[in-house]
């Protein structure tokens, strides 16, 4: 019996969702959530689910008590980095890497080396749990690192060339980590690619004359704007 409620709830739940969101997003919605499962389950990882900063400890004065961790869907995530040339794949770096699930697909995705940067201690802890489940499950290391620091502080580092904003924080601070990126850019000039997802800053980045949007794509409701260093437009 309890089955069966919990199967009529859920038709009940995808019905609603079909009305209100129409049968594509539904079934595209739906793939989604099992694709984060199986992800989970095959490399033996928790990198799902939505954490409050407020329930952490941060030692910064860049703490927002309002901002949460959310991670991206490993769909999406795939997406995004498919549009990147393969020859631009060399580090990928992470701004607010929560539990590293953004690192552990760009991994899949053939990055080679891969930074999370998080100042929240037990997302760091969770984020390296994570990391050696993923290398206990491939058998492969991964050049994955996770640095438990706030972005603003962080130095960008030669061979880094494709940035990721998942909204880890406000315009303000933002504009300080897109000013290190450019800084970077200018002392070692390379293909460079930030990818902003849930953009309520992108003001920051599309005043900056030194990134040049590329495109920009909505998945599941989410919004993502790709820019790339404005030498050239990959």
């Amino acid at each position: 019996m309890r089955v069966i409620l919990d199967i009529a709830a859920n038709m009940s739940r995808i019905t609603t969702a079909i009305r209100d969101r129409g049968l594509r997003r539904t079934a595209q919605s739906v793939l989604d959530v099992a694709t984060d499962a199986r992800f989970e389950r095959r490399y033996r990882v928790d990198t799902a689910g939505t954490t409050s900063l407020a329930q952490l400890s941060v030692d910064s004065d860049n703490w927002d008590p309002g901002g949460r961790y959310q991670p991206i869907r490993v769909r999406h995530m795939r997406h995004l980095l498919s549009r990147i040339p393969e020859g631009h794949r060399n580090t990928f770096v992470d701004f607010g890497a929560g539990k590293g699930r953004a690192l552990l697909v760009a991994n899949l995705c053939g990055f080679p080396r891969a930074v999370g940067v998080e100042f929240a201690y037990e997302l760091c802890v969770a984020a390296e749990q994570n990391l050696l489940a993923f290398e206990a499950s491939t058998g492969c290391p991964t050049g994955i690192e996770i640095v438990h620091q706030d972005a603003t502080s962080y130095q960008v580092e030669p061979d880094q060339n494709v940035f990721y904003f998942y909204s880890p924080f406000g315009a303000d601070l933002l504009k300080l980590v897109v000013d290190n990126i450019e800084a970077s850019l200018r002392r070692t000039p390379r293909p460079v690619w930030i990818l902003y997802s849930n953009p309520k800053g992108r003001r920051v980045i599309d005043q900056n004359a030194a990134f040049l949007e590329v495109f920009t794509e909505t998945w599941g409701g989410i919004e993502t704007v790709a820019y790339a260093a404005a030498e050239r437009r990959y």
